[in-house]
């Protein structure tokens, strides 16, 4: 499912999961990136992370070494070529999207931030089981539907009770699919600051159900 087609040419997503440790998460991304920039004619990558800190991992911190690091914050990296977003927020995501235009983008999954959503929506492999991402066809439309009013962010008072009446309406769904919402309607299109007023409207409805 890809309701509004992000640009990027090819995707791949590495979820959290309890048997998985972050150093074999990023193993993962990196050797699917590799290939990537081997496919682009040997295409320097770009790392994203939240911060330009210390990533943390040896692996991870010797491919950003090699190629290039950045976060939304520092910018100046060129776009269009294949990127690895570690752990990142919604407005990182969105950063590391425009980056990977017109080349790929694989992203490790951390806490804070649900990505099976935004998975489904650019059609990332799952690197953990080499199979696309899953989606419940029933969000298909939800997921459209937002896209088509979050031009503006929902920031509109029309965007806004658009975007409102669709949240209210979706009762009937778990916490997890709720919480995939945000990072997919990142995926297909909407800015990161729509993503996040999309969140607290989520919440305010969960908190009066």
């Amino acid at each position: 499912m890809n309701p509004v087609k992000v640009a990027i040419d090819q995707a791949a997503w590495v979820p959290e999961r309890d048997d998985m440790d972050w150093d074999q998460a990023a193993a993962l991304a990196i050797d699917w990136v590799e290939d990537r920039c081997r496919d682009e004619g040997g295409a320097r990558a770009v790392v994203v992370t939240n911060t330009i800190d210390s990533i943390g991992h040896g692996a991870l911190e010797q491919f950003a070494r090699a190629h290039d690091h950045t976060t939304r914050r520092s910018r100046g990296a060129r776009p269009g070529r294949p990127v690895l977003a570690y752990c990142v927020q919604l407005e990182d995501l969105e950063y590391a999207q425009n980056l990977g235009r017109r080349s790929s983008l694989v992203a490790v999954e951390g806490f804070s931030v649900p990505l099976s959503g935004w998975a489904a929506v650019v059609g990332a492999e799952d690197l953990a089981t080499g199979e696309p991402a899953e989606y419940p066809a029933e969000l298909t439309e939800t997921v459209e539907r937002l896209a088509f009013y979050g031009n503006n962010g929902f920031g509109d008072s029309y965007g806004k009770r658009q975007a409102d009446r669709i949240v209210a309406g979706l009762s009937g769904w778990t916490a997890d699919q709720l919480s995939a919402l945000p990072a997919a309607a990142v995926g297909a299109g909407v800015s990161a600051k729509g993503a996040k007023n999309l969140q607290k409207l989520i919440e305010r409805h969960s908190g009066r159900r």
